[in-house]
């Protein structure tokens, strides 16, 4: 996965989002495989967006691939998408 600002973010696969650590951060409704049990959280709705999405930049060179851990990030998902590096 990469921000719109060209940074690698991690990666994707089997329904999980994982940082470059390998820790997951996000699952869709078809996670599947090894990971952390699902919790249950509300989550806020999202508001609509209103304005024009940025430009998309140059993608950073992907990183090796981390092993997939079973543990969660330290990474919000806020945090996870407005990485800088």
């Amino acid at each position: 996965m990469y921000g719109f600002n060209g940074i690698h973010l991690g990666w994707f696969g089997s329904g999980w989002i994982r940082d470059l650590n390998g820790k997951c951060v996000l699952f869709n409704s078809k996670a599947s495989g090894s990971g952390p049990v699902k919790p249950v959280k509300s989550i806020k709705p999202i508001k609509s967006v209103k304005s024009v999405k940025p430009v998309k930049g140059v993608r950073q060179v992907s990183r090796v691939r981390s092993v997939d851990s079973l543990s969660w990030s330290h990474l919000t998902v806020k945090d996870f998408l407005l990485q800088r590096i």
